[in-house]
């Protein structure tokens, strides 16, 4: 697992790919936290620079030397413009991960599992990023943390691309940063649509899949879970977008996926006039899943077949516990979770 927010793992591609595809992918991700176009004449000179002589011939194996030889080489203004920008970002600590040679650089090649740990790194919205005037306002901290989400896309993908062999699962909770991302939801949509020759399948997570994979794209998904959804007009919408159920036809299956998936208890009988610990007992449980009911869904299989199902939690609660994940739990000496502000965590 690579905590990637937590300051002890290089993110810096001319370190981590080969020269053969590193420059390209540094210039791809790069260019906008520098404030240029994804087609511009700096862009040119940068991918010209880092093409796998020059690199060979400069020995530009980091950003740092790629710095160096960006102030040796700087003749035009627009040289020395692109240098400053180079120079700024290497003093700001949130780009630590992508300029600090002392960081370690892992190597992914043979692992056969891959955890990036992406809380705390900042993000634009997705309203931000898709309209001009709000674009302009995305601070350097947003776009680094964009460039950063491109390069976990962009190494995840070298990882499982390159092994034809074997069948993998990339894995996308709570996937609205990523996929929202402009290198996200690009390579997303990528491995929608030619993962399938190369075995790697594509898992995603959201709270609102409408919305989250607008850049992905839905017209490759071929299996869907919805669970419940507090809000009915997202519920509504989902059902059929994905499932093909519109209220107007099967106004009745609308409203069973509504109410009574995955229903919550409302603790009807409660009176204002009961004692008080009896009164906090009661309140307790409301709102929370009925016991018993969690995990109920609707479901599309690959031939586009609907049903109802329910989704199994971990079979013990040993193992649930070693599978959490939830940063707002603290291990106790003896390995158990312990909630630490009162919420409780799932697998």
């Amino acid at each position: 697992m690579i905590d990637v927010a937590g300051g002890k793992v290089s993110m810096d591609l001319l370190r981590l790919l080969s020269p053969d595809v590193g420059g390209e992918v540094f210039v791809d991700h790069l260019m906008p936290l520098l404030g240029y176009p994804a087609e511009s004449s700096e862009g040119d000179r940068l991918e010209l620079l880092l093409e796998p002589a020059s690199r060979d011939t400069k020995g530009i194996g980091s950003w740092n030397r790629l710095v160096e030889v960006l102030r040796q080489e700087a003749s035009t203004d627009a040289d020395r413009e692109m240098l400053n920008k180079f120079e700024v970002l290497s003093n700001r600590s949130y780009m630590r991960a992508l300029t600090d040679e002392l960081l370690e650089a892992p190597d992914i090649s043979k692992l056969s599992g891959l955890v990036w740990n992406m809380a705390g790194i900042p993000l634009p919205t997705s309203t931000e990023n898709d309209t001009e005037h709000l674009a302009s306002r995305i601070s350097r901290r947003e776009r680094a943390g964009q460039a950063i989400y491109g390069i976990c896309a962009e190494l995840s993908q070298q990882l499982f691309f390159n092994d034809s062999q074997s069948s993998d699962f990339i894995v996308l909770e709570e996937a609205e940063g990523y996929l929202n991302s402009p290198a996200g939801g690009k390579r997303a949509h990528k491995i929608t649509r030619e993962a399938r020759r190369l075995q790697t399948g594509l898992v995603v997570i959201s709270q609102n899949l409408i919305n989250d994979c607008r850049k992905m794209g839905t017209e490759f998904v071929t299996q869907t879970i919805l669970t419940r959804f507090d809000e009915d007009d997202v519920a509504k919408a989902h059902l059929e977008r994905f499932m093909g159920i519109t209220e107007a036809e099967y106004p009745d299956v609308v409203r069973r996926y509504i109410d009574d998936t995955s229903p919550p208890e409302l603790n009807d009988t409660l009176e204002m006039s009961m004692a008080t610990d009896d009164f906090d007992l009661a309140m307790s449980d409301f709102g929370k899943t009925i016991s018993g009911r969690e995990g109920e869904c609707f479901f599309r299989d690959e031939f586009r077949r609907v049903g109802r199902g329910k989704l199994l939690g971990a079979p013990t609660a040993e193992l649930a516990d070693r599978l959490n994940t939830n940063p707002n739990e603290q291990k106790s000496t003896d390995g158990a979770s312990k909630p630490s502000n009162g919420q409780r965590g799932a697998a």
